[in-house]
């Protein structure tokens, strides 16, 4: 029966850690409120001015605009480790192993 525990796991663990990044990237985009405070974010975080500025012009929600690769760019899977948040898949796998 253990087997069958395991079986689905990774992937739902996978999707979740997926989604949780994704609705963290929203909410540090709506805590920079403006497309100045957007863009000097992600300037900051090593994203090209021209991309940079497109992220932040454009007309897209929050939600739309935190998978565009610019957010990815700037708020990768290393920005948070250092933001201290880690993944659930690594946990989840850390758990899993005696």
């Amino acid at each position: 029966m253990k087997h069958y525990r395991y079986g689905r796991s990774r992937s739902l663990m996978l999707e979740l850690d997926q989604w949780v990044r994704r609705k963290v990237r929203v909410i540090k985009l709506k805590q920079l409120k403006r497309q100045y405070t957007v863009f000097k974010f992600l300037k900051g975080q090593g994203v090209k001015t021209f991309q940079a500025w497109i992220l932040a012009l454009s007309g897209k929600g929050w939600w739309r605009m935190s998978i565009c690769p610019q957010a990815h760019q700037a708020m990768g899977i290393q920005w948070f480790k250092e933001q201290g948040l880690a993944g659930l898949l690594e946990r989840w796998t850390a758990y899993k192993q005696p």
